[in-house]
């Protein structure tokens, strides 16, 4: 049991919290919650070194999904559209992200990590960079995490003009078995994919994880669907990459 890439910081009054001013509009855009169709391709975030940039790689991958299902629902316009092919944000038939642009951009360290809100506010104002700029380099820290050109910072703030990303805490430093909890993720599952935060067991890397009693946040995932009573999925960037938490 070991901590993948969390690194906890004092909440902030700057943090956006639902129902308050986030600039987000609760829309049940998903009745169902299951966002399982739209998935994105998976993706490892360790190498011959692990990068500790699970919340990077979680938080991108919420928003391939929501991009996805935007896209397959057509709620984005054609020249956007034109605009992400042109600039090489497909990897086939699949939009991905760099999670090592993102990583860099949001200062994430080596043996500690990142914090949510530090990541998506990295995203909000640097904006995003196809995975093939600038791929995952798991040869050594020091080049995964090494100084991005400018011109490909340049680049990824392009992508704010074509997309606004907001972000805002659903439920924060509450354990998943509190009261309320998984029924607010119920709600919010139906607006969009989830990140969460969580810990990690011995049986982390099987498909299915078999509680440890554990209750320290060690690692950021996205959770995809919820079915009550049973079992809480999530996408993850280490194998198996979907995997199923009891519903406790």
């Amino acid at each position: 049991m070991k901590n993948y890439g969390i690194k906890r910081v004092k909440d902030s009054p700057k943090q956006w919290v639902a129902g308050a001013e986030t600039g987000i509009q609760y829309k049940e855009n998903l009745p169902t919650g299951d966002w399982t169709p739209y998935l994105p391709k998976d993706e490892k975030q360790s190498g011959d070194m692990d990068s500790l940039g699970c919340v990077s790689f979680s938080a991108l991958n919420c928003i391939e999904t929501q991009l996805k299902w935007l896209l397959e629902n057509n709620k984005v316009p054609q020249t956007t559209i034109a605009w992400l092919g042109y600039n090489g944000y497909y990897d086939g038939l699949e939009l991905n992200f760099s999670d090592r642009f993102l990583a860099k951009t949001a200062g994430t360290k080596e043996l500690h990590g990142n914090w949510p809100t530090t990541v998506w506010e990295a995203a909000r104002v640097n904006g995003l960079l196809p995975e093939k700029d600038w791929p995952s380099d798991f040869s050594t820290y020091e080049n995964y995490y090494k100084e991005i050109p400018a011109e490909l910072q340049m680049k990824a703030k392009e992508f704010l003009k074509y997309f606004t990303i907001n972000y805002q805490w659903v439920i924060n430093g509450q354990q998943a078995n509190d009261s309320g909890v998984k029924e607010a993720i119920g709600v919010y599952l139906k607006q969009s994919p989830l990140q969460t935060c969580s810990p990690v067991c011995p049986s982390w890397f099987s498909p299915e994880v078999i509680p440890c009693g554990k209750r320290s946040a060690d690692h950021a995932t996205m959770i995809y669907r919820i079915v009550k009573d049973v079992a809480i999925y999530i996408f993850d960037h280490y194998p198996s990459f979907r995997k199923v938490l009891p519903y406790l």
